[in-house]
């Protein structure tokens, strides 16, 4: 039967295509709400009741629950516009009208079935997130934060209190969403990736706040108006599971955790990494998803363009049949069950909601170090836990109810798909908004489920509530640690007290020490008996709470220390973290050998994980040299893999920090392993270099202060020379020895340099020497000449590194502009962006030139009429690989072939249609994903960089440019950030094309073999 429709889509298309009938594109009927439940497919016996259809709700998208039990739903019926006529693509639209809402649903007769319903509050733009504080609830709608409370109980909010605005609404896939409560008495706010400029009061008198790419928000909903950037930064979701950890999601890479607070960074801007966030996936063994929906009309004209065959083991995107295996696309609103409904062995187990492809999945999650490592259970390597017939069913986010159920918001649209992501083609003829008055809510039963009444807590006395911070359902236990804290109440402290240390359940010694920190109540010598409590989870979160009291309390530190020996390697990575916490204490920022001890003993035994590397390595500023001078003694350590990657950035700490005392002891140590330099050493003398540089000074000028340091460096720097030019030498070794000689001066080692920029040599090899040159020779006019010799046997990564590095200073710009007129280099190779900041330069000369040189470029449309033609042509796939391989690999893989990641996975385009890769490739700048955009970032020593931002918090950038390099730049450093709004591809890359060899392209990247 699925076969004959399948088929009977397929004609119904073709006439569709020969006939003119746009309406075909939408050909699916919605299923009304009593058959709804036998569209599912589910696994375990789960069955799927709903709670809630149209016209209670509709676009549901998320859902809390107050204290009596009674639902907020956050309905963006302004999804994904309002008006297409006036919708730009690549653009923010805030003409869209403002008719999203707030629904609360109420079960008056208690069957567990919301049967009331009335719209809370109304006129709201993209309602994201709803939270309950205070009998009312905060709502995340961007470009606004709000607070609605009903206070005459007729189920309309009439306070609406507008707590800040200025969230961009740019992406309406990745706005801010999803505010919840944490352990800590704060709300979270997932911010996605479209930042903003927060103001606080109409007249902007509490001021404003900008909100950068990779932070998420921290309230204490007391004291509004003070935002707290904490790490976060992905897309749709935000969860915790029942110790605290918090929780992210990606459309395409699932859950992710917030490792890493932001506060590592701040205290310690010289870290080797800025990324704070991790996707939870294994990538050996990828998520796989089973869709049961008939493949809808337009997504089958996809598969139609490309000829597609399904492969066998196909898991790049959805095959055209029912059941053939796909990967996330849509990943969002995860929760992870915390309930006491379902079997035991379901307690933190993750649900994930996949609109795209009609269905829920799970993951199983395993302690990898301080994070965590998911993947699906092996009873659903075949299946997913629920899917759905019905292609209009478009799960969006799960919640844990009071029921002890996860609850489940059904957006239920036809189509769900972003406009910006579809080709103008089927986007002109679909109705993005079919299905705008629909929506459901589900309760996701166990077998044998029996219903239960739903406490009204907010008449619950405080003692009572006590008694429910451990109910085995969370919804009981969290909701109960809320209204404590809301209410203050100080009569019940001696009663938590009580439960922090000998409740017998561990969940109630957690809530408890929250909640009497929550109420100014929780007492240092608490915590230090917490911190040897029997459960690893309390310990770790003891270990949270002391690093909090830590500036106040400065004895917990005595107490900290011994968990740097704790069995369980998660509390040994908070116990890194909690020992740098007073590092923001000024009274309290000395170095002391025994905190030193304690993070070495952790570096030494957890090294190999990079996450515990990164804890300890944020807490080790005042440490460093203690901390040296204690590993560097393990010769057992040394020999470990990883012992470089924590040498180095204690040593870089040194230098940036300006400790000419602790160098000479280091470099007397290191004079002491030997004559030739080892890895151990060539990393250590790399990474003060790197120190001093941050801190406006050098390695070379630091060490004149001692005849023993200038002798060590300058015996270090003649054997840099000899094993920089060893060719039977290995490209790590050389590399290391390379960026050593940035210590010389350009007269001793220029030379040097020069010789290795030869093809014969490894390309990494030639890329180091390049970037050393640069960097000695930075304000001589000759580097520019020097860089481009070798030009025409350098491969397309290195091209791309060596127009960076003419790029970055103003001296070496004739040099380029000589290149270009000789014809050496192509124009389009530098980028729409490169180009314009060069014919905008502030020195009116080499604006001049810079006109003169880009002023006959073509303008896009004219380009692309002109390349339409390849549209026409059979392309052979094997000349295309050749093509590929030239114009493209230099910053795309595809699928696993190619090195470089600059750009995305060329693997995505298989799914387009010819015409949409054709205008990808003549006009890059159409459709820019806002982490592929390209910035220009100015250091106060003059380099100029153009590249996209990978990572970024507090204490600085990382900016990976277009020979896959990376260059972190702290915020100190920083004197211009500019976003040039444009893609990182450059335009004029037809230049590289015949009209025949784009359509071997364009073949290739369909059918690669």
């Amino acid at each position: 039967m699925r076969l004959v429709t399948l088929l009977l889509s397929t004609v119904l298309f073709a006439r569709a295509q020969s006939d003119g009938d746009v309406d075909l594109l939408s050909v699916s009927p919605p299923t009304p709400g009593e058959r709804a439940a036998k569209e599912f497919k589910t696994l375990d016996g789960f069955k799927m009741t709903l709670l809630a259809e149209e016209p209670l709700v509709t676009d549901p998208v998320a859902i809390c629950y107050d204290a009596d039990g009674r639902a907020y739903v956050a309905e963006m019926n302004d999804y994904p516009y309002t008006d297409k006529a006036k919708h730009l693509p690549m653009r923010e639209n805030q003409t869209d009208q403002a008719i999203g809402k707030i629904r609360l649903l109420t079960d008056v007769d208690g069957d567990g079935v919301f049967d009331k319903s009335s719209v809370f509050a109304n006129g709201l733009s993209w309602p994201s997130g709803v939270v309950p504080w205070q009998g009312g609830v905060f709502v995340t709608a961007a470009p606004d934060f709000w607070y609605f409370k009903d206070t005459d109980d007729d189920g309309v909010a009439d306070v609406r209190q507008k707590i800040t605005s200025g969230f961009r609404k740019y992406n309406v896939q990745s706005a801010v969403n999803t505010p919840v409560w944490g352990l800590d008495n704060r709300i979270y706010i997932a911010t996605a990736r479209n930042k903003g400029d927060l103001s606080f009061g109409s007249d902007d008198t509490k001021g404003r706040t900008a909100l950068p790419g990779g932070r998420d928000l921290r309230i204490d909903p007391r004291t509004l108006g003070e935002f707290e950037l904490v790490s976060g930064g992905i897309q749709f979701g935000n969860a915790f599971d029942d110790w605290g950890n918090r929780f992210l999601c990606s459309a395409g890479n699932s859950v992710h955790h917030a490792v890493l607070p932001a506060e590592a960074f701040r205290r310690n801007p010289w870290l080797p990494s800025r990324t704070s966030v991790r996707a939870c996936f294994d990538p050996k063994d990828p998520i796989q998803l089973f869709p049961i929906t008939e493949i809808e009309g337009w997504r089958l004209r996809r598969y139609q363009d490309r000829k597609f065959v399904p492969r066998r083991g196909y898991t790049e995107s959805r095959g055209s049949n029912p059941g053939d295996p796909s990967r996330p696309t849509s990943s969002c609103g995860p929760a992870v069950y915390r309930g006491d409904a379902y079997p035991d062995t379901m307690r933190g187990v993750w649900f994930v909601a996949e609109s795209c492809y009609n269905l829920v999945y799970r993951l199983d999650s395993a302690s990898l170090g301080g994070t965590f490592q998911m993947r699906k259970p092996a009873t659903d390597r075949t299946a997913d836990v629920i899917a759905s017939r019905d292609v209009w069913f478009r799960p969006m986010t799960l919640v844990n109810a009071p029921d002890g159920c996860l609850h489940l918001a059904d957006m239920y649209r036809e189509s769900i798909e972003h406009p910006w992501s579809l080709p103008d083609s089927f986007h002109s003829r679909m109705d993005m908004l079919r299905g705008r008055d629909r929506g459901r809510i589900y309760r996701i039963e166990p077998a044998n489920y029996r219903l239960r009444a739903v406490p009204k807590l907010s008449q619950a006395s405080s003692i009572s509530l006590v008694s429910l911070l451990g109910h085995k359902n969370a919804w009981h236990r969290e909701t109960a640690h809320r209204l404590l804290f809301e209410r203050q109440d100080k009569t019940v402290v001696n009663s938590l007290k009580r439960m922090a240390l000998g409740d017998d359940r561990e969940l109630a010694r957690l809530h408890a020490l929250w909640t009497l920190h929550g109420l100014d109540s929780l007492e240092p010598d608490m915590l230090t008996k917490s911190l040897a409590d029997e459960s690893p989870g309390l310990r770790a979160n003891a270990l949270r709470l002391a690093a909090m009291m830590l500036p106040g309390h400065p004895e917990l530190l005595t107490a900290i220390r011994p968990r740097a020996e704790d069995s369980d390697p998660a509390v040994r990575f908070q116990a890194a973290l909690a020992m740098g916490a007073n590092q923001s204490a000024v009274a309290v920022t000395i170095a002391d050998d025994e905190t030193a001890k304690a993070l070495a003993s952790i570096a030494r035994r957890d090294g190999a994980d990079p996450w515990t590397r990164l804890a300890a390595l944020s807490s080790s500023v005042p440490h460093a040299g203690a901390m040296l001078n204690e590993l560097l003694t393990d010769e057992a350590f040394l020999r470990e893999p990883y012992s470089g990657g924590i040498v180095g950035p204690l040593a870089r700490i040194i230098g940036a920090k300006n400790q000419y005392q602790r160098v000479s002891a280091l470099i007397s140590q290191l004079a002491g392993r030997g004559d030739k330099p080892d890895a151990i050493t060539l990393g250590a003398v790399i990474g003060l270099a790197d120190g001093f540089r941050n801190a406006r000074t050098s390695l070379a000028k630091v060490a004149t202060k001692t005849p023993e340091s200038a002798a060590f460096l300058k015996n270090l720097i003649a054997e840099a020379r000899i094993l920089s030019a060893d060719g039977k030498a290995g490209a790590a070794r050389r590399i290391d020895a390379i960026k050593l000689l940035e210590n010389a001066s350009f007269e001793e080692v220029g030379a040097d340099l020069k010789k290795l920029l030869n093809p014969i040599v490894p390309a990494a090899v030639q890329a180091s020497a390049a970037a050393t040159l640069s960097r000695i020779g930075s304000r001589r006019t000759e580097t520019g000449e020097l860089l481009l010799v070798g030009w025409d046997g350098y491969t397309g990564e290195l091209r791309n590194q060596i127009l960076q590095l003419l790029l970055a200073r103003e001296e070496r710009l004739e040099a380029l502009f000589d290149a270009i007129e000789s014809g050496k280099i192509q124009p389009y190779q530098l980028g729409a962006a490169r180009r314009e900041m060069l014919v905008a330069h502030k020195n009116p000369n080499i604006a001049k030139r810079a006109r003169k040189l880009f002023s006959g470029a073509d303008s896009r449309a004219k380009v692309l009429e002109k390349y339409r033609a390849a549209l026409t042509l059979d392309g052979d796939p094997a000349k295309g690989e050749a093509v590929y391989q030239l114009a493209c690999m230099p910053c795309h893989k595809l699928r696993e072939k190619g090195i470089v990641d600059l750009a995305p996975n060329l693997a995505v385009v298989a799914d387009w249609e010819s015409e949409r890769i054709l205008t990808n490739i003549i006009d890059p700048n159409r459709d820019v994903a806002p982490e592929y955009m390209e910035y220009v970032a100015e250091t106060k020593s003059g380099d100029v960089l153009t590249g996209r931002v990978v990572a970024e918090n507090d204490s600085g950038i990382t900016i990976r440019m277009a020979d896959n390099s990376s260059r972190d730049i702290p915020r100190a450093d920083i004197k211009t950030l500019t976003n040039s709004g444009r893609s990182l591809m450059p335009d004029g890359l037809e230049a590289a094309f015949t009209v025949q060899s784009l359509a071997d392209l364009i073949a290739y990247l369909k059918h690669p073999q």
